[in-house]
C-alpha cells in the first residue's frame, strides 16, 4: 500500500494535506482571523522567521474572545498561539501520530521535515488512515481465508466467515474510532420462485444476486451469505448514508434484472436493513440487531425497499 514502509504500517504523508495555511508571529488577532476565513482554515501555524513556533485553532480565538473580549482583535499571534509546536514527521508512523494525538489531546498536528513544515495531519485523516489500514489487511486475511469461508453456491463469504469479520472490524472500531456500516439483504417471495420454478430457478437467483452486488461494490465491503436466501454485507468506513445509498444501489440492481430459467423470465425485489454502529452498542450482536430489525420493517410495510435503524435492540424475525 502507498505510504507503507513502517513496521508499525501506514505513514503519516501518506494522509497529511500538504496545503498549510501560516501566519506571522506579529500578525494581529484580527489578521489571522481574516486569513482563516479567506481560506476556510480551521487553524494557521504560527511562523517566526520562517520557523514554526506555534498554532492557533477556530477553539482558540474563541476560547480568548470569551476570556479577554471585543480588544482580542489587537492582540498579537504569538499571543494567544499554543506553543512549543508539537509536530511530527512525514516518515512517523499513522500510530504514532494517533497515540501523540490523544496523549496531548490535540485534533491537529503539524508535519515537519528538516526544519520544514511539509504539511498538516488532522485527527480525523489519521484514524481514517489506521482504519483503511486494518481493513484492507483483512482483505488480504480474506483472500487467504476464502477457500475455507465461501458459500458454495453463491461464491460469497459463508456465516462463520461473517461472524469472524464483523467481530475484527467492532474490535477495530473500538480499538481505534472510526465508522462502520452493515446491511441485512432479504430476497423477497424467495419460497414462491421455488414453488413456481423450481429448486434450480432459486439458485440462479441467489448466485445471479451475489454476482451483482460483489460487482457493484468497493472491495472493502464484505458481500455474505447469511443464510438461505439473506445476505449481509459488512461495510467498513461507511457511515448510515453511505450504506444506505449503496443498499438503494442494490435494491434498483436487483429490480431491473431480468432473471431467467428454462426460458423462463420472471423479476426479484430485495427487502434490506442498514444500520450503523453507535457509541451505546456493546457488541457486533448489537449491530446485526439493528439491521435485522430494520430488515424486519421493511419486509412488513411491503418488501423491495430500504429501511435504515436509528435505533437498536432485539426482535423477533418475521
Amino acid at each position: 500500500m502507498a505510504g507503507s514502509g513502517s513496521r508499525e504500517g501506514m505513514l503519516v504523508e501518506s494522509v497529511m494535506s500538504r496545503t498549510v495555511f501560516t501566519a506571522g508571529i506579529g500578525d494581529t488577532v484580527l489578521e489571522v482571523c481574516r486569513n482563516m476565513k479567506s481560506n476556510h482554515a480551521g487553524s494557521v501555524v504560527v511562523l517566526d522567521r520562517g520557523r514554526s513556533v506555534g498554532m492557533i485553532t477556530e477553539r482558540d480565538i474563541v476560547f480568548t474572545l470569551a476570556n479577554i473580549g471585543p480588544s482580542i482583535v489587537n492582540l498579537k499571534a504569538g499571543n494567544i498561539m499554543k506553543s512549543p509546536l508539537i509536530t511530527m514527521t512525514p516518515r512517523q508512523s499513522l500510530r504514532a501520530a494517533a497515540r501523540l494525538l490523544r496523549e496531548k489531546r490535540i485534533r491537529r498536528i503539524p508535519v515537519v521535515e528538516k526544519g520544514r513544515l511539509v504539511g498538516i495531519a488532522t485527527a480525523g485523516d489519521i484514524l481514517r488512515g489506521i482504519q483503511l489500514e486494518l481493513v484492507s489487511s483483512s482483505i488480504r486475511t480474506s483472500l487467504l481465508e476464502k477457500e475455507i469461508y465461501h458459500d458454495g453456491l453463491t461464491g460469497a463469504f459463508n456465516f462463520k466467515f461473517f461472524r469472524l469479520a464483523l467481530e475484527r472490524e467492532v474490535k477495530h472500531l473500538k480499538q481505534y474510532g472510526g465508522v462502520l456500516s452493515l446491511l441485512m439483504i432479504d430476497v423477497d417471495f424467495f419460497k414462491q420462485i421455488n414453488d413456481s420454478y423450481g429448486h434450480a430457478a432459486g439458485d440462479v437467483v441467489l448466485k445471479r444476486i451475489s454476482a451483482l452486488m460483489k460487482n457493484n461494490t468497493g472491495q472493502i465491503n464484505v458481500v455474505c451469505r447469511y443464510g438461505g436466501d439473506e445476505f449481509a454485507v459488512i461495510s467498513p468506513i461507511s457511515d448510515l448514508d453511505r450504506a444506505r445509498q449503496r443498499a438503494e444501489r442494490f435494491r434498483m440492481l436487483v429490480e431491473k434484472e431480468k432473471f431467467i430459467h428454462n426460458r423462463q423470465s420472471f423479476n426479484v425485489t430485495l427487502s434490506i436493513g442498514v444500520a450503523a454502529w453507535k457509541r451505546n452498542m456493546k457488541n457486533a450482536s448489537d449491530l446485526v440487531n439493528a439491521a435485522d430489525k430494520a430488515l424486519y420493517i421493511s419486509k412488513r410495510q411491503g418488501r423491495n425497499r430500504v429501511t435504515l435503524s436509528r435505533d437498536f435492540g432485539s426482535i423477533h424475525r418475521g
